[in-house]
């Protein structure tokens, strides 16, 4: 049953991927406790880093509405009140990021039918993410991570497709993210596309510090 269910939570790229060897450096310690998470999602660590302390977290259920909920106070808005433009493009990026690895095989929102944030699913957060922060690199991976978890978008080969798009529009100078961890996104995704075509090097570097 254990394996079963750790089996259907690896389902996609989105919860295979990790950024721990990339980010070394980063103490990943606070992605093992939800408010202490979501406490360094919110500080002034560089969005990068953000990202290492999000693939580390185990994702457990209920993170990304504390997260949504702590963007709200900081804002200080009521957290129902809170709507999408209220939200940079990095804020959307990891509560969807957050939301959908609470369950990658439903990508429903953090309150389905509600209002604002809460109702909007992690696919519609994170291509929202994209649209505003279209040269932010980082970002983007964020939001074809969370596309690969769609079965409609990331059935078959399609993710691979979508990943190699996507570093052809960033070039490597451009990239925020350190090369360790582009690899560690490409083979994640490689692996549900074992034979890809026109397949770009795993050294297709970032450029995160």
């Amino acid at each position: 049953m254990l394996l079963l269910l750790a089996t259907a939570h690896a389902a996609s790229p989105l919860t295979d991927v990790r950024f721990a060897e990339a980010y070394a450096d980063v103490d990943l310690a606070p992605a093992q406790q939800a408010d202490t998470l979501v406490a360094a999602l919110r500080s002034d660590l560089r969005f990068d880093k953000k990202l290492a302390l999000a693939t580390a977290w185990p994702g457990r259920e209920g993170t990304a509405r504390k997260l949504v909920e702590a963007i709200a106070a900081d804002k200080k808005l009521l957290v129902e009140r809170l709507r999408l433009e209220d939200l940079s493009g990095e804020e959307r990026a990891l509560v969807a990021f957050l939301r959908a690895r609470e369950d990658d095989t439903d990508l429903s929102a953090i309150d389905y039918g509600a209002d604002g944030v809460l109702g909007i699913d992690p696919l519609g957060l994170a291509r929202s993410a994209a649209k505003i922060r279209p040269d932010d690199f980082s970002v983007v991976v964020v939001s074809v991570l969370v596309a690969t978890a769609d079965p409609t978008v990331g059935a078959g080969c399609n993710g691979w497709t979508l990943w190699e798009q996507t570093l052809h529009k960033h070039p490597e100078a451009g990239r925020n993210l350190r090369p360790p961890a582009v690899d560690a996104v490409e083979a994640a995704i490689r692996a549900r596309c074992p034979t890809p075509t026109g397949a770009p090097a795993a050294s297709a570097r970032g450029g995160g510090r």
